[in-house]
Parts: structure tokens; C-alpha cells; sequence
């Protein structure tokens, strides 16, 4: 038995060094790889597998175990040389490592705690900045899951450490964070008992400390000095009534007792009748505030979390809007947490407020949002947004008693669902309105007026939102419905600019609509959407108030003339021989009354008659097909798809063209609408002046027909 306890106690040994031997060499592995890697810039890469030597007998949580002693190894030996930034690059590579499974998540958030602990108030302020860069790293699912109690520690571990009074700013800063990154329904920020903070007390200067005597002979001292206190008696029981009132504010379940409660509106009235006699306005307010320089006085105000209860800052607390409007909202959040009967931790035989309690309650909120309009600056303003922001705790008191629950719903699988049925569910298309209905409730209702029947009515909750709903039951018929109108009329459109074209307007030229960036874009996509025709070559036109103004003239035909009697002997050629062929039945016209007359051998038209159908078709003949003719329909307010239509027409859709104008514009703007002045002005602008000119020789200046010929 002997030899045989010697040979097992010579053979442990060797087997521990065996075990322990590869996870060294792992450790060594895994330092030496994170001592390489912090030469580097970030991003950081994963390390190459380790040898299969060193991985034979090592489990995969004990290689994590080892990845993770490497890291807190390296951490301790830069956080002893006192490098901060060599840790947070070192978190950063534990950030990579974890994300590839090559260590654990939790292995960031204990070397960031590893570094606030041992690091000073300076360089935690330094640390959690960088903290707070990487938040939306610290919520990723593989970190948060496992290392958010330990954030959550090393966060209340470091609030312990700082002073809420020095380092207030960072305490401010720890609670922001944690209020991002946790969400909101976190049981660890939420005061599900309603529990109140009862080691918060304000210490203040009792009788014993200072008499009534020694506190009126410090007042008279100050007060000399400010003129606001002169009209209020403010000594020794006026401080200890103010600021006895924190107590109160701290624990306010203690006001349902009676005596308590009658000692609390003594207090509270004293104190408010003082706010009452001593009226802040603008100029004794702002005589109160020291007189910094330039760049210092631009600096936000400082509020600091406990105030200062000394009895020779009394009088100027008083005199201080800003100290005012503290203590008027406590009383208005005490006051609303007493009315409440819905607070689910309220004991309702003992928490229940009386019938006088509540009206003296009502009365004296109302009394305080009083004296916060009257504090100045912007008292009305103030006081509506506390109003608006105390009615909305009703929902959060709601909130509070249903437990807190979660925001986020979770999406589960109906049970039983089958592969048929979730792939009948997928295939399901979108219902519209309108698509349950029937012809017959459709026909019905386009019968009457424009609304759904009655039968398929929809009740959205508003009027408003059920008549909009109701008014057509076939959505692609309601988008093309002739009252949804988009795109205006072009004489509507560019009527205004028309009248600062006018000279007789007398618009300076600065102010003219033309000249407007907006007007103009919006003009050219209205052009574009009416007609391409619009945008022809002209090399004459420069810019684009000069494309605008040309296109606005002839729209309105602004430049028509007044019909002058043309010179002899100037028709010749192409002109001549159009005349000759219609010359003939000149004669014929003016028996028949068409409203041409022959004088000194050139035909004079009156030009607000309307063309006949006899001259439509000599138009047409002149005309012929071709792109004038396109030119002519655009000219003439035609659109794209209308011109399209008269195209497929058979034989010569000229006559057709010159009907539909005449008819169209008899009925918009009466008899005078379509008359042979504008056919021959229109003729004119799209540059078939011999047609004008063969037609209606009277209207159209000689000009014009030389420029013809000589083309």
C-alpha cells in the first residue's frame, strides 16, 4: 500500500504541469497577440488560431477563460504605468474579440470597470467620455445581454464615489447615459413602491443657533441696502416657515394628518403672501443680477441641486425670480400628488384627501400659476407649460399602477399555424377602400352625391376623416376625377405676370415675377407638362425671363395689332399665288355676310368675328399637316394628349382642331372668346405669317409678309 501511495503521490504532480503547461502557453499566446495588436491603429483585427499542439486539450470556455486573463493582465499593467489611453484601446480590441466569439461579452465592461476603479475623478470624467462615444456599441445584443447588470454597477459604484455638489455635471452626464442606453421600462430605474427619498433633508438655522433678535438686526442690515423689502416684515419666523416646507415636499404623505396638515397651510400661506407683497418685474429683476463683462455674461445660468439656507442670502432669495419659480412648482407637484386618488401604493383609508382639503387645495393652485405669471420674464408662458406638463403625469401615473410595462411588443406565432396557412397569409394582398364594394353601391352612389352608400359607410372617429373616406368608393376613379386639378390653367397661371409685362403698369423691373428663381421653375415644369412644343430652338431668346416673356405674349397675345391698311404691289411669289387661288371667292363672303369687305382691292376683315367653317377649311388647305400644324395647336392652348387624339383622326384634322377651339372658347369666355384676330395672330406667333397674310391681309403688318418671302 505504500508503494503504491509513493507512485500516485510521484505521478500528480506531472499530470497538474500537464494541464496547466497549455493553458499557459495559451495565456503567453493570446499577451504577446495583444501586445502586437495596440501598435496598430484601429480597427483592430482577430488573432491567428493557435497552435493545434496548444488547443488539443483545452476545452473552448477554458481558451475564452484564457483570452479573457490575457486581457486583465494587460489591463493591470497599463492601468500601474498610468496609461488611460492604452486601456481604451484595450477595450476596443476586448469590443472586436467579443464579436467574434474569441472571448466572452462580458469581458469589455470588467475591464472598464477594472479602469474606474483604481483611476481618479479627472480620469474617470476622461473615461467616460469615451463611454459615452461607444453607446451604441454597448447596445448590441452580444454585449448587452450579458454585461449590462455590470454597466449598471460600475455606473452606481462611480456615483457613489462623486459629490453631487463638485462634480455635478459628470453625476448628470452617468444619469443621461444610463437612461439611453437601459430601456425605459428597466426595473432598475423605476420606483415601482413610490417610494420617497427620506435622507434628503435641508438643513437650515434653527432658534437655537441664531435668535429672533441677532436675525432682525442681520435683515435691517441687508434690507437698507434693497428697496424691495422695505413693504414685507421678513424675519426669523418667515425662514423658518420657508424652509420648513422641505420637509414637507420630501415626505408628503405625512400632509393627510391633521395636525400636520393644518401646520402646512399656515406655512404655505404665510409664504405666499409674502410672494404676494414683494411684485418682481422686469427692472428690479434685472437690478439684482451682478454685472459681469461681455464674455462672461453670455455664460447659461447655474443651478445647483441643494439650495443654500443662510440667513444672510435670505432677502435676495426672495428677490430672485428664478429661486421663486422653484419653490411655486413644488408647491404645484405637491399639490397634484395630494388630489390624486389613482396612486396605486396610496393606503386609501389613510392617503385619501378630505372635501376641505381638496377645495383649499384648488384655491391655492390657483393662487400659485397667479404669482408664476406675475414672476417675470415670460410668467404667462411659464406657467401654461407647467400646467401642460402636470396634466400629462396622468399618464405616467397610469403607467406606474398598471407595473410598468413594456413598450416593445413582442411578435409571436399564432399556435397551430401550419405551413399552408402562413403561406396563405403571405400571398393575402392589401385591401383598399372602396375594393368591398359592390357595382350596385357603386352605381348608387354615383347616382347621388359623392359618397359612399350607406350600406359600406366607414367610421374612422372624426368627421373630418370620415368625410374624406366617404366621398369616392373607387380610389383610382377619385385620383382622376376632373375637381382634382393639379396643374393650373396657363393664362391662370401666368395671368399676374401677364399685367407686370404690361408698360402701363408701371412694375419696376427688379420686382417682375420673370425674375423670380421660383417662378420661374415653376413655370418651365408647367410648360413642360402642357406641350414640348414649347421648347423649341430660338436663337434670339438668351435666358429664361426672355423664354417666359416670349411664351406669356403669345398666351395672351399681347402683341396683336390693330388692322392697318396694307401697301400695293408688295405681293409677289409664294404670297401672290396663295392670294390668286383665293382670291375668287372673296365677293362671294361679303354677300353671305362673313365679315369680309372689299376696299381699294385688299379685303378688310372685321377681326372680332368669328371664322366660318368655309374659312377653317381654306386655313387647313394653306396650313396643311406637318409640324406647323402641331406649333399652331400647341399655340392655340391644346394639350399633348388632345393634340394626340385629332391626330388619329382620318383625312385632314385642321378643321377639326379650329372647331374644337372656336367651341371651347365661345363657351369659356362668350361670343368673343374665338375670334379671327386671334386665328391671325396665332398664325403669326408660330410663324405662318402667309397663311395670315393670304387669309386676313388687313391684320397682318407688311412686314411680316416681306420677312416670309425673303425666308
Amino acid at each position: 500500500k505504500r508503494k503504491k501511495h509513493a507512485v500516485s503521490m510521484s505521478t500528480g504532480p506531472s499530470i497538474v504541469k500537464g494541464f496547466v503547461a497549455p493553458l499557459q502557453e495559451l495565456n503567453q499566446f493570446y499577451l504577446s497577440f495583444v501586445t502586437s495588436s495596440l501598435k496598430k491603429r484601429p480597427p483592430y483585427s482577430c488573432p491567428d488560431k493557435p497552435p493545434e499542439s496548444v488547443l488539443s486539450n483545452i476545452k473552448e470556455g477554458e481558451r475564452k477563460a484564457a483570452c479573457e486573463n490575457a486581457l486583465r493582465e494587460a489591463n493591470l499593467i497599463f492601468i500601474k504605468q498610468g496609461g488611460e489611453n492604452q486601456s481604451l484601446n484595450l477595450i476596443e480590441l476586448s469590443i472586436t474579440l467579443a464579436r467574434e466569439g474569441v472571448c466572452g461579452g462580458s469581458v469589455p465592461f470588467v475591464l472598464l470597470e477594472d479602469l474606474l476603479e483604481c483611476a481618479t475623478v479627472e480620469e474617470c470624467q476622461l473615461v467616460f467620455t469615451f463611454v459615452e462615444q461607444h453607446i451604441n456599441t454597448w447596445k448590441e445584443d452580444f454585449l448587452l445581454s450579458v454585461g449590462q447588470n455590470i454597466m449598471l454597477r460600475l455606473c452606481n459604484n462611480l456615483l457613489r464615489r462623486l459629490s453631487s455638489l463638485r462634480s455635478t455635471i459628470l453625476c448628470g452626464r452617468i444619469q443621461i447615459f444610463l437612461a439611453q442606453l437601459l430601456p425605459l421600462d428597466d426595473k432598475s430605474a423605476l420606483n415601482i413602491m413610490g417610494a420617497f427619498n427620506l435622507d434628503n433633508i435641508t438643513i437650515y438655522a434653527t432658534d437655537k443657533e441664531i435668535t429672533k433678535e441677532n436675525f432682525a438686526e442681520i435683515q435691517s442690515e441687508q434690507s437698507s441696502e434693497e428697496s424691495i423689502t422695505s413693504n414685507a416684515a421678513i424675519d426669523y419666523e418667515l425662514y423658518e416657515k420657508f424652509w420648513s416646507l422641505q420637509e414637507y415636499f420630501g415626505n408628503p404623505n405625512q400632509c393627510y394628518e391633521r395636525q400636520t396638515w393644518t401646520f402646512f397651510v399656515a406655512k404655505t400661506s404665510s409664504v405666499l403672501d409674502t410672494f404676494q407683497q414683494l411684485k418682481l418685474d422686469h427692472c428690479s429683476s434685472g437690478q439684482r443680477k451682478p454685472q459681469l463683462a461681455p464674455e462672461v455674461s453670455n455664460e447659461p445660468h447655474i443651478y445647483f441641486p441643494k439650495n443654500l439656507t443662510s440667513e444672510k442670502l435670505f432677502h435676495l432669495q426672495l428677490a430672485d425670480p428664478y429661486f421663486r419659480r422653484q419653490l411655486l412648482i413644488q408647491f404645484l407637484v405637491l399639490f397634484q400628488y395630494l388630489l390624486r386618488k389613482d396612486v396605486k401604493f396610496k393606503v386609501p383609508a389613510l392617503h385619501t384627501p378630505s372635501d376641505e382639503m381638496s377645495s383649499w387645495i384648488s384655491r391655492a393652485q390657483n393662487w400659485v400659476y397667479k404669482l408664476l405669471e406675475e414672476t417675470p420674464p415670460h410668467g404667462k408662458l411659464l406657467a401654461n407649460t407647467v400646467a401642460h406638463i402636470l396634466s400629462r403625469e396622468s399618464i405616467w401615473n397610469s403607467w406606474k399602477n398598471e407595473g410598468c410595462p413594456s413598450f416593445v411588443k413582442k411578435v409571436t406565432e399564432e399556435s397551430g399555424s401550419t405551413p399552408q396557412m402562413l403561406a396563405a397569409k403571405a400571398r393575402f394582398r392589401r385591401t383598399y377602400i372602396g375594393d368591398s364594394w359592390s357595382e350596385d353601391d357603386k352605381v348608387a352612389a354615383d347616382s347621388t352625391e359623392a359618397c359612399a352608400p350607406p350600406s359600406k359607410r366607414l367610421k374612422l372617429g372624426s368627421n373630418e376623416m370620415n368625410h374624406l373616406w366617404n366621398i369616392e368608393p373607387d380610389n383610382m376613379r377619385a385620383c382622376r376625377a376632373e375637381n382634382r386639378r393639379i396643374f393650373p390653367e396657363l393664362k391662370e397661371f401666368f395671368q399676374e405676370a401677364s399685367q407686370q409685362l404690361d408698360p402701363n403698369a408701371g412694375i419696376e423691373e427688379e420686382y417682375k415675377l420673370i425674375l423670380k428663381p421660383n417662378f420661374q421653375w415653376c413655370s418651365l415644369r408647367l410648360l413642360a407638362r402642357r406641350s414640348s412644343h414649347f421648347f423649341q430652338p430660338n436663337p434670339s431668346i438668351r435666358n429664361v425671363p426672355e423664354f417666359l416673356k416670349s411664351c406669356i405674349e403669345r398666351t395672351f397675345n399681347m402683341n396683336q395689332t390693330k388692322p392697318t391698311p396694307a401697301k400695293t404691289g408688295k405681293g409677289t411669289g409664294e404670297t401672290d399665288n396663295v392670294a390668286n387661288q383665293t382670291g375668287g371667292q372673296e365677293d362671294e363672303e361679303a354677300e353671305n355676310g362673313t365679315g369680309v369687305t372689299e376696299s381699294n382691292g385688299v379685303p378688310e376683315v372685321d377681326e372680332n368675328t368669328i371664322p366660318t367653317e368655309a374659312e377653317m377649311e381654306r386655313v387647313a388647305k394653306l396650313v396643311g399637316g406637318g409640324d406647323g400644324l402641331k406649333f399652331l395647336a400647341v399655340q392655340l392652348d391644346f394639350k399633348d394628349e388632345e393634340i394626340d387624339a385629332l391626330q388619329k383622326l382620318d383625312g385632314d384634322w385642321c378643321v377639326q382642331l379650329l372647331k374644337d377651339w372656336v367651341a371651347r372658347e365661345t363657351s369659356e369666355s362668350g361670343s368673343g372668346g374665338a375670334t379671327i384676330g386671334m386665328l391671325a395672330q396665332s398664325l403669326v406667333d408660330v410663324e405662318l405669317a402667309h397663311v395670315a397674310s393670304a387669309m386676313y391681309p388687313s391684320l397682318v403688318k407688311p412686314e411680316m409678309k416681306e420677312e416670309k418671302m425673303e425666308c
